[in-house]
Parts: C-alpha cells; structure tokens; sequence
C-alpha cells in the first residue's frame, strides 16, 4: 500500500505513513450503482437457437392483426322484389306499351274508316265459295268488324297487361305485382295453341302437296309447302320461347327471385319482325293508306323496344343473381 501524499510504500498495518505522518487510510472510489433489470425469462438451448435466428425480415412477414369486417348479410327478398320492380320501370317496357297501343287505335281506325269495303270483300268472297247462302252471307258482312276486332283481340290483351305491369312498377308503397305478367302468359298460351293447329294443318296440307306432286309432277308445290312448314315452325319455336320469357318474368315477381334465364333467341326474332313490318309499312302507305302504314310502324316499335327490354331484363337479373350468390357464398 502506498501513502497517499508523498507516494512512499508504507505496511498493512501502519495508521501513519513513517515518511511524511500522513494518515494511511486507503482512498474511496465511488461506484455509480448499476440500474435494475428485468427478469429475464429463462430459455432452453433450443429455444435460445431458434431465437438466435429470427431475423428482421421475419418480423416484417409476420401477419399483423386486422379490423375486424362483419360479413355482408344474403339480400332478402323485400331487396331482390325492389330491385326487380326497378328493373320493370325501364322505359323501354313503358315505350313498348306505348307503341302497341297507337298501333292498336290506328288498326282500329281503318277498320271503322273501311268498314264498308271489308264487308263487300268479305260477301264476295263467301258468295263465290257458298252459293245459295245469300241472306246468311249479308248477316255476316254487317258484322264483319267483329271479326276483324276478333283478330286484333290477344293484341289488346297483351298491351292491357304491360300497361298493368307498367302502373304496378311505378307505385311507390306497393310492390310489383305480377297480375300483369300472368295474362300476358295466358294470351301466349292460347296463341300457342292456335300455332300448334296451324303446324298440324301445314302438316297436312304438305302431304296432300306431296302425293299431288308426285302424280303430276309439281315440284313447286312441295317446295312452296315446305317454306309454309319452316315458317309455321319458325313461329312455334318463337311462341315457345316468348311463353318460356313470360313465365321466367312470372316467376321473378312472384316469388321474388332473380331469374335470369332468358333466351336471346326471343329478342333476335323480334328485331327481324321488326325489320318485317317496316317493310310492310312501307307497302301499306302505297296500297291501303297512312293508317295501316301508322299501325305497323307502331308495330315496329313494339318488337324493337319489346326485344331491348328482354335484354335489359336478362342483364339486370343476371347482375342481381350474381350479387346475391356472392352474398350467400360470403
């Protein structure tokens, strides 16, 4: 040990230094306490390796927690009824019915307008087929309107019941109703009918053709006969498939449910019976007058606005079908 003031070595246990009496007490040095640390947790040597060799990289891949998003709920069917009753208040169904209804008044104008030449058309023409009827032939004449009234009836059925599915869209605290849809379906029904007659009549029709021809040799009158049968089947097809639109609407309203199985079969075909009555607008206004060439533009009008909205339908129904689908999966 050595004297703090003059740096001579002095014993263990000496109190003075023997050189300059300077008291021999060692010097204190200050120690600055350390701070506490938290217990650590004790690790195994395995843990301890596999700790060893996390890296930042792997703390940056770890998944962090998410907010908590609540599933969406499956529409319900006061939705998918709304949804569907705004789909029936495109205009295109309202122009639809619009157009059938002015061509409907102007047919009927003709027919009061010209009703004294179709009563003569039509007395000469059963007078030369029935001979000896003479007195029934004028009782039929007078009322030839009701034939021709007749012929437009499942017209004016049809354009009664868009006109109720029109009023039924547009009420604001009543549902869509399908009152409407339903005897549209029904006139189809009945149309549909009266082309299956017609085809078992073409049918029969062409096998009396055929066994005419082939006694005589008329190849034209088989070829002319299997147009009328592709043609009567043409519009069976169309019938079927109109019936089949009606009832997918039918279903859609009634039990609402998107339904969006829809032929663009439908919507084709009424382009071209479209393009059709164009055309015989066009010869109705050289030959009978402006009000029959009215009433098939009007027509015209119908089958296109009729086919863009059995368009629309399917493309609405579809999206709404896929929405809900993807509710219910989620």
């Amino acid at each position: 040990m050595y004297c703090s003031q003059c740096g001579k070595q002095t014993g263990e246990n000496d109190k003075f230094c023997p050189n300059c009496g300077a008291p021999a007490v060692p010097p204190v040095t200050e120690v600055t306490p350390l701070p506490p640390q938290e217990a650590q947790p004790f690790l195994s040597p395995h843990q301890g390796a596999a700790m060893s060799e996390v890296t930042p990289e792997d703390y940056q891949q770890t998944p962090q927690p998410q907010e908590f998003v609540a599933p969406p709920q499956m529409a319900t069917p006061q939705q998918i009824s709304d949804a569907i009753k705004k789909v029936f208040r495109s205009p295109l169904l309202l122009i639809s019915a619009i157009a059938l209804t002015a061509g409907l008044a102007c047919y009927f104008a003709y027919i009061i307008d010209n009703i004294e030449i179709l009563s003569i058309n039509i007395r000469s023409i059963l007078s030369s087929a029935t001979d000896g009827y003479r007195e029934e032939i004028g009782i039929i004449s007078e009322y030839a309107y009701l034939f021709y009234i007749a012929l437009q009836l499942p017209a004016v059925l049809i354009a009664l019941g868009m006109w109720m599915t029109c009023i039924s869209s547009r009420r604001k605290k009543e549902g869509l109703t399908a009152g409407g849809i339903k005897l549209i379906k029904g006139v189809l029904i009945f149309q549909l009918v009266l082309y299956i007659l017609a085809a078992l009549l073409c049918i029969l029709l062409l096998a009396l053709g055929m066994a005419t021809a082939g006694i005589t040799g008329q190849m034209d009158v088989i070829f002319g006969f299997l147009l009328l049968a592709a043609f009567i089947v043409l519009l069976l097809v169309y019938q079927i498939k109109l019936l089949s639109t009606a009832d997918v609407m039918r279903r859609a309203v009634q039990y609402r449910v998107p339904v969006y199985t829809i032929s663009v079969f439908v919507a084709v075909i009424n382009f071209l019976i479209a393009v059709f009555e164009i055309y015989q607008a066009y010869q109705s206004f050289v030959s009978s007058g402006i009000l029959l060439a009215l009433n098939a533009i009007f027509a015209a009008l119908t089958y296109i606005f009729l086919g863009a909205f059995i368009l629309y339908y399917r493309r609405a129904a579809f999206i709404l079908y896929y929405r809900s689908a993807m509710r219910s999966i989620r």
